[in-house]
């Protein structure tokens, strides 16, 4: 397992880019759109003329693969929309980090390309109405293809001295959640950098959105869902692997192990025995990974503004709920 990553977008991967060099004019809503493809769909050439009529700063799509052989085409009919097309492959974050590390924009949706795209999804007036208050990312209300609405906000709590994540039914115009559903939302593009972005090493998509978006809540950002924006899917609603496996492990020593003391956080080494316990790998392994997850904490220990308990604990009334 490589090490915990320091730095933003720490790792490269290899790619290809399309299109691009041709600049949106006439643009109304300053916001770098980063269309994550999912595995194909035949809505694309739709949903980005939709997306250009919509007044868009810029327009970034990053592909989940190379196997599309419609994207010479694309990038010829819309060559304003910049294409990354991995070589290689990646995790959802490692498209998002991409994407974010390519705007140029103080904002940037994310969104995917089973979800339906309207005209004016994100107008002018919503935009100044979402931003007035700068927050790590803007989640939307979510609908099924029946235009049922989605439990997403996800509501933290400690089961068996487990942290437990359940969603509940989004019941008011802005409320706090753990992290957007699908990663769909409008992130502050300098608190996604200073935060770090996406983990690469954590490869499950599940524990890596939920390591991103607690690290954002336990140093101090913010994530609500907001009434002002709202998004449906296509088809079928994405499934969550929560699976408790090597990846949750990491997720807990960078979030759940740390102790936040007066104004700093630390890992207790007496919590090494604990964590052995609970580690499927060997001795040798487990002892590495805690090592390397106190070196990181150490590295960022001033950054944290809280640590999982109090979260927890206090999850009602932290900043930013019901604002």
């Amino acid at each position: 397992m490589n090490t915990i990553p320091l730095i933003f977008n720490e790792r490269q991967f290899k790619r290809t880019v399309l299109g691009g060099s041709v600049r949106f004019e006439n643009s109304t809503v300053p916001v770098t759109v980063l269309l994550l493809n999912r595995g194909g769909s035949h809505f694309r050439s739709q949903q980005l003329q939709t997306l250009v009529s919509d007044g868009f700063s810029r327009i970034i799509c990053v592909e989940s693969s190379a196997d599309s052989y419609t994207l010479e085409d694309y990038s010829q009919n819309f060559p304003s929309v910049k294409f990354i097309i991995p070589l290689e492959k990646i995790t959802p974050g490692e498209m998002i980090n991409a994407g974010i590390a390519e705007a140029d924009t103080e904002y940037v949706l994310v969104l995917w390309d089973d979800l339906k795209i309207t005209e004016k999804m994100l107008s002018p007036t919503v935009y100044k109405k979402l931003t007035t208050t700068p927050r790590l990312c803007i989640a939307p209300y979510i609908q099924s293809n029946s235009r049922s609405y989605l439990p997403v906000r996800m509501v933290p709590s400690v089961d068996a001295f487990f942290l437990d994540i359940s969603p509940e039914p989004v019941l008011s115009a802005c409320t706090n959640t753990a992290y957007p559903f699908d990663s769909i939302g409008l992130y502050h593009r300098e608190k996604f950098i200073q935060l770090g972005g996406f983990d690469y090493t954590i490869t499950n998509s599940y524990w890596q959105i939920l390591d991103f978006a607690l690290r954002g809540w336990l140093w101090g950002e913010e994530i609500v869902i907001s009434s002002f924006m709202k998004c449906m899917y296509q088809e079928t609603i994405p499934l969550e692997d929560t699976t408790a496996d090597y990846m949750q492990l990491r997720f807990y020593l960078k979030n759940t192990a740390p102790v936040f003391k007066i104004d700093h956080a630390y890992i207790p080494i007496s919590r090494v025995f604990s964590y052995i316990k609970k580690s499927s790998t060997n001795l040798f392994t487990a002892i590495s990974d805690f090592r390397d997850a106190r070196k990181w904490v150490e590295k960022n220990k001033y950054r944290f503004k809280m640590d999982m308990p109090y979260l927890v604990e206090n999850w009602e009334c932290i900043k930013g709920f019901e604002k």
